[in-house]
This record gives structure tokens, sequence and C-alpha cells, in this order.
């Protein structure tokens, strides 16, 4: 792992993250009791993130993302699956987001919560053609942006991609691609949570 600070590194294909609102890295770590924490920047980082750590990311715009590729995702039965992971982040820092995408099973999902509450939850895998999850009212920004979605025993079906995920994560939070900004100079951690089942 390299601790030398870098410029962000866009991130998002192929990959799950949260987005939550805070600033402060280090609670977060003892949130999420991250182990074998090491400082990471964000080369190295997102890297580690595709082979199982966890990036945390250091603060950008009021806002820190989590990012692992392979994290349990929706379909999971764990505590440690996005839906409840998403609600106790937004429980304790207001709000929090999830994002994922895996282009081999065509896997695209996204959360919303609230102060613990989950006010949107949306995944489609497309190789099940199989809507898992379509949970509260469509937002402003899915609706501003057409990211409105049918299932696929219509004539034609209107399908999520991952490109869905990168409009509507850059919408909520922050832009993935770390696109059209400037940015400063920063170093994050990464580190390994110990998944367990109910």
């Amino acid at each position: 792992m390299s601790d030398v600070p870098d410029f962000p590194i866009g991130f998002g294909y192929n990959n799950q993250w949260y987005a939550i609102s805070t600033t402060d890295v280090i609670d977060v770590i003892e949130f999420l009791k991250l182990e074998e924490v090491q400082l990471s920047n964000w080369e190295t980082g997102i890297k580690a993130a595709n082979q199982g750590y966890y990036f945390l990311s250091p603060a950008i715009k009021g806002w820190i993302m989590i990012v692992n590729s392979r994290m349990p995702d929706i379909s999971v039965d764990s505590k440690h699956n996005p839906i409840e992971t998403t609600k106790r982040l937004s429980e304790k820092y207001g709000q929090a987001f999830y994002f994922g995408t895996h282009r081999v099973v065509e896997y695209h999902a996204w959360i919303k919560a609230v102060e613990g509450q989950i006010k949107r939850a949306y995944c489609f895998v497309g190789e099940a053609g199989e809507t898992l999850l379509n949970e509260g009212k469509l937002t402003p920004e899915e609706i501003h942006h057409g990211l409105l979605y049918t299932e696929l025993d219509v004539d034609d079906p209107l399908l999520p991609n991952e490109e869905s995920v990168i409009q509507l994560a850059k919408a909520w939070s922050i832009d993935p691609q770390m696109q059209g900004k400037e940015y400063d100079l920063g170093i994050g951690f990464i580190g390994r949570i110990h998944v367990t089942k109910p």
C-alpha cells in the first residue's frame, strides 16, 4: 500500500460502494469495526478494493465512500448485506447510499436511506431477468434522469444498466468517475470487515 497522497481515481463499473454524509473517516473505521487497517492512497486503495479489502476514501465535498467489489450484495442473507448496512450507516450519519454493478450477471442496484429508514431501494439482475428489490417511491433524481424501468414481460422492456447506477450515484452523492470537478490530494484507509452470518 502507498501512503503518498494522490488525486481521486474514478471507479464504479463492476463494483460496489457506499457513500455516506460525513467527513470523519476515523469514526467510520471504528463504526464498521474495520480490521487490518492501513493507510492507502486512491491508486492502491481502489486496487485493494478489487481484491476484497474495503477502501475508505478521504472526504470529498462532505462525503466518504466505502468501496469493495466483493462485499455481500443485496441477495445475501447477512447483517452485512447492503440493505442492513445502509440503514445502519444512515442511522449513524444521517444519510447513506449504496450502489452496485456487476457486468457478468448484470446486477444493478441502489439504495437510499435517511436516519435509519430505507427511502428507496432497487435491484435488477439481468442474467435472471428478475427484479430482486423495488421498494419506496421513485426519487426526483430517478424521475429527472429517466431511470424508470419495467419488467421483462412487456413489449419493449426498459431495463437498467451500469450507466444507470453511475448516473444516479452522481445525482445522489459524488460522481464515482471523478469527472468535471477539481479535487484535492488525499489519503484514505483500507481494511477488512469480519463478515458473519445471522
